[in-house]
């Protein structure tokens, strides 16, 4: 599936158990801040599809691989094979 590189497609709630449950779920808002489990901060995309959150002291940088709409992988964030997550909302 082609990346997409428009902030706007990652605004909402992603998760590895969702839709049946939001835990672990991050949730991305359109002023650019993050809220997760582990806290909060800020959240910007480059030009293809890694996504850099910046919040509680650290930076982390994932790259997402899209399967559908609705569902990728999320290589940095996770398990070393990447973390799936599918949008909550």
């Amino acid at each position: 599936m082609t990346m997409p590189s428009n902030a706007q497609y990652f605004i909402g709630t992603w998760g590895p158990t969702c839709p049946q449950s939001t835990a672990d779920a991050i949730t991305f808002f359109q002023d650019g801040t993050f809220l997760a489990a582990g806290g909060s901060g800020v959240w910007t995309i480059d030009a293809g599809s890694t996504i850099t959150m910046t919040g509680n002291g650290r930076t982390v940088s994932s790259r997402w691989v899209f399967s559908s709409g609705n569902a990728a992988v999320a290589y940095g964030m996770g398990p070393a094979g990447g973390q799936p997550v599918q949008r909550c909302s």
